[in-house]
């Protein structure tokens, strides 16, 4: 007997699976599923592990997760799959996978059944790791096309520098109002009324304008000081900003990645030409012609690599791009 397991995105996929299991005449026995979201189908019995949390388990799947002692491990769903014979690659992935949210399926077999249980979990997960014994695995990976792509990100940290304004200090400029006595000389002008009398003896020729009533005031006069006072400035002081532009050096370190490439021999024993010296010729390229875009440089490219290596570009173009692209 042989057992094939499978991760799945949802529960939902992981069904459907089931079901063609079940049409082939699986028993339920056979089949389990262990979901990290709890929603595993009916005879699922939950509890927690350490590198999971809550999870739902049910059927086949009991068999290796339902033990006191995994529970208590901090590894225990990973050694769990090494003993369902899962490389230690594809547990980790696994358990990677179920911490988001994924959903596990395994199913035993008998040998002549293997294909078309390992054809049936490839019709959701498309990349099978043989296993030791009698077991073998399934585990996710994306497919295009009768074969696999591999993508290698080539990564280079660029530097952004930005500005911000910051605290530099200033001037305060408080003002107070203060008080100081001042004396000042002025001369005031008083006026008195004095009466004198005087004996005198003449004659009066008007008698009656001598003879009536009369009334004369005399008012004297007096001085006071008159205190006025006028502000006006006697200084200014400015209080401005001015601006000064410096040029100040940023030190760093960035990181790029380099990728270098060749070919491996081939399984019949002929010697395939290494891919470094096209990737090189990438190299020189972005050297040669800077500050241009593939697009521009691609068919200058071409022909120079034609020039020595004719009738090879369709099999290493994407070398030399690769190489014009680790400079960037």
């Amino acid at each position: 007997m042989k057992t094939v397991v499978g991760l799945f995105k949802n529960t939902g996929d992981a069904q459907t699976t089931l079901a063609r299991f079940a049409s082939l005449g699986l028993s339920p026995s056979q089949m389990g599923v262990l979901s990290s979201s709890g929603d595993a189908s009916t005879g699922a019995r939950s509890f927690d592990l350490p590198e999971l949390g809550r999870v739902s388990v049910n059927g086949l799947m009991l068999k290796f997760f339902d033990e006191p002692a995994m529970q208590g491990s901090q590894r225990g769903v990973a050694d769990a799959l090494l003993r369902m014979g899962v490389s230690k690659e594809d547990a980790a992935r696994c358990v990677a996978g179920l911490k988001k949210g994924g959903v596990l399926e395994a199913v035993v077999v008998e040998d002549s059944r293997e294909a078309d249980a390992v054809a049936i979990m490839e019709g959701r997960t498309t990349r099978r790791t043989g296993a030791s014994g009698a077991r073998s695995t399934a585990a996710p990976a994306r497919r295009t096309g009768p074969t696999e792509d591999v993508v290698i990100p080539v990564v280079r940290e660029e530097l952004r520098i930005g500005k911000q304004a910051i605290d530099a200090g200033g001037v305060r400029v408080t003002t107070h109002v203060t008080a100081r006595p001042v004396e000042k000389t002025v001369t005031i002008r008083e006026e008195r009324v004095n009466i004198e009398r005087r004996i005198v003896d003449r004659p009066i020729e008007d008698y009656d304008e001598v003879f009536r009533d009369r009334q004369l005031e005399l008012k004297a006069m007096s001085e006071e000081p008159l205190i006025a006072k006028r502000a006006h400035v006697v200084e200014e002081i400015r209080v401005h900003k001015d601006t000064t532009e410096r040029v100040e050096h940023v030190h760093d370190t960035l990181r790029h990645t380099d990728v270098e490439l060749s070919e491996l021999p081939s399984e019949h024993g002929g010697q395939t030409r290494s891919l470094g010296p096209a990737y090189e010729f990438g190299r020189q390229i972005r050297a040669r012609m800077p500050g241009r875009t593939w697009l521009e440089l691609e068919g200058q490219a071409r022909a120079r690599w034609e020039e020595t290596n004719p009738g090879t570009w369709d099999r290493y173009g994407d070398a030399v791009r690769a190489g014009w692209e680790t400079d960037e």
